[in-house]
């Protein structure tokens, strides 16, 4: 009477047994690698020749024309400030000078003796030996030479002035790229003598085509490589964009440092 439960009880407990089985592990989290997906502006990349120079050049030129008699600089010669550059022939403005120093002390020689004769009218004006209108045309006469006297002393400071226009020294200190004239030439005002190189920083100018202007991007950075050893490189900015001055027209001229 008590066997089928022995047996429910068997059944029971193989049941229980077979939950008993161990669950398999979980797989292990594998590293990964993310990478942010930018947008980047593509283009095709443009390659220009130009050349390498000062970021700052002055032509050095005489205030007033003459003969060129000294020219002691070359092209590669290194300059200091205040260095001889050029001389023109000195004899014309010399001889202004001696001129003008000749008249004014003419004229202060007139000035001293119209002085004296002004300080006795004063004095025998004040015991009534004099009339006043003696006194007042040897005040007037010495006021006249007076101005006759500043006005040649002007004229001396603008003849040594013109005299140190015949000296052409280095501003500051650079390098002679290139010369303008030679010794024994008669050279005008204002023509190049010699053109300096600053010391500072340094330029690299190329010939940009209009087209590449209006559709390059606005503000580029710059790869740069000397044509003769491409291992020495730079990069820089568009300092200055200027129109050619010689054609072709549609053509601009950039300096990029």
């Amino acid at each position: 009477m008590f066997k089928p439960q022995v047996l429910w009880a068997a059944l029971i407990a193989a049941t229980v047994t077979g939950c008993d089985k161990p669950v398999p592990p979980a797989p292990q989290a594998r590293p990964v690698r993310a990478v942010a997906v930018e947008r980047v502006a593509e283009g095709e990349a443009v390659s220009l020749t130009g050349h390498v120079r000062a970021k700052d050049q002055a032509n050095l030129a005489f205030r007033l024309d003459g003969r060129m008699i000294e020219r002691p600089v070359n092209v590669g010669d290194v300059l200091k400030a205040g260095q001889l550059v050029a001389r023109l022939d000195p004899t014309i403005q010399q001889n202004a000078l001696r001129t003008a120093e000749g008249n004014l002390s003419s004229l202060e020689a007139v000035l001293r003796e119209a002085s004296i004769t002004f300080w006795r009218q004063q004095e025998l004006l004040k015991d009534g030996w004099t009339s006043r209108a003696k006194f007042d045309e040897a005040q007037h006469k010495v006021q006249t030479i007076q101005a006759q006297v500043d006005a040649a002393q002007a004229q001396v400071r603008i003849a040594e002035e013109q005299l140190s226009y015949t000296v052409l020294s280095a501003d500051a200190p650079g390098a002679v790229t290139a010369y303008g004239a030679e010794p024994g030439e008669v050279v005008q005002a204002g023509k190049m003598i010699v053109q300096v190189a600053r010391q500072g920083g340094r330029d690299a100018v190329f010939d940009v085509p209009e087209q590449l202007m209006r559709t390059g991007p606005r503000d580029p950075l710059v790869q740069i490589a000397l044509t003769n050893d491409p291992t020495v490189r730079a990069a820089g900015r568009v300092r200055e964009v200027a129109p050619r001055r010689m054609p072709p027209p549609e053509h601009s001229s950039s300096r990029w440092a």
